[in-house]
Parts: C-alpha cells; structure tokens; sequence
C-alpha cells in the first residue's frame, strides 16, 4: 500500500501535508509488527508441540529474522533507487 501511494505520488502528487506519511508510517509498522511477532510465536508454539529441540527453534526462528531484515534491506534499496530516479528523470512542475 505504502509502495504504491508513494509511487503514484511520484507523478502525481496527491499528499502534500508531511504529517500524513508519518501516520501512514506508525499504523503500518503497528500492523507489520503485531503480525510478525504473532507469527513468530506461532512458530515457536508449534516447534514446542511438535517436540524439536530448543536449537533447533532458535535457528529456525533466527533464519526467520534474517529474513526479515533482508526484506527491509532490500526495501530500502528500492525506496532509494526510486529516489534518485525520480530525482534525475521526473522534471519539477512549479505553479501548474
């Protein structure tokens, strides 16, 4: 949803009052974050139930966390990319 609206914003500028994106930002790190900690208790839960050893668990729930970070990583890196390209490619339209 975020990556969208910021694209359409790009070319057509629709959100001008900056406080908005900051409410965008909190509700969707509050959404993000209660799923993926439920998700990685239900995990947890079911490594338990299902009698795996706690090393196991943990290695499985750091891959999931490496994961994560890669996800975010690679955001940022197509948040910036969208940045400079905009930056150089989309010309400024003062006044219209």
């Amino acid at each position: 949803m975020v990556v969208g609206t910021s694209i359409a914003q790009l070319f057509s500028p629709f959100i001008t009052y900056f406080p908005i994106w900051l409410i965008f930002a909190f509700f969707i790190g509050g959404f993000e974050g209660a799923a993926t900690t439920n998700t990685n208790y239900k995990i947890a839960e079911d490594f338990r139930k299902n009698g795996e050893p706690e090393e196991v668990r943990a290695f499985a729930m750091s891959c999931g966390a490496f994961g994560n970070f890669l996800g975010d990583v690679l955001g940022g890196v197509i948040a910036v990319v969208l940045q400079r390209y905009s930056e150089t490619h989309l010309r400024v339209s003062v006044g219209e």
